[in-house]
């Protein structure tokens, strides 16, 4: 593969991963005030508002991944007690969808370029860690040496 094909592949994944990421920065700043107020009663979003509101950006990002996350599995979410099912069966499914597709967008695009990089540059284990092998010369307090 030269490296114009790598480049036009590169752009093909890249370019919509970096625009996803745009809109949902949007996204994380126009809606996640209006989608915590939705599930106002429910524990979780205390907690997350608690933990992650002094964060700036960072803090938003996490606390819509988690709102998405729950919308996306409100079964499992309901049953541990982390959100009330009337307001999750309330909630709009315009602003549902475009939080999981959004989302799910930024994951999947980031799943096919990971794949892409190791698929063409294969996992170099040699540049993970010292390749020596562990062997010790005399015993431990934790261990002995068999012969």
């Amino acid at each position: 593969m030269n490296n114009v094909h790598v480049g036009l592949i590169f752009l093909i994944i890249l370019s919509p991963l970096l625009l996803v990421a745009v809109w949902l920065i949007y996204i994380v700043q126009a809606h996640t005030e209006k989608a915590e107020a939705l599930l106002c009663n429910s524990h979780f979003v205390k907690v997350n508002k608690a933990a992650f509101s002094n964060m700036g950006v960072v803090g938003k990002i996490m606390r819509s991944g988690v709102l998405t996350m729950v919308l996306i599995m409100p079964g499992i979410s309901v049953r541990r007690g982390i959100v009330n099912a009337a307001e999750v069966e309330k909630f709009p499914k315009v602003l549902k969808r475009m939080l999981v597709i959004s989302w799910g967008l930024c994951w999947l695009l980031s799943i096919v370029f990971i794949s892409w990089h190791f698929s063409t540059r294969g996992v170099n284990v040699a540049a993970t860690a010292n390749g020596k092998a562990i062997i010790p010369d005399q015993a431990g307090t934790t261990y002995k040496i068999l012969q």
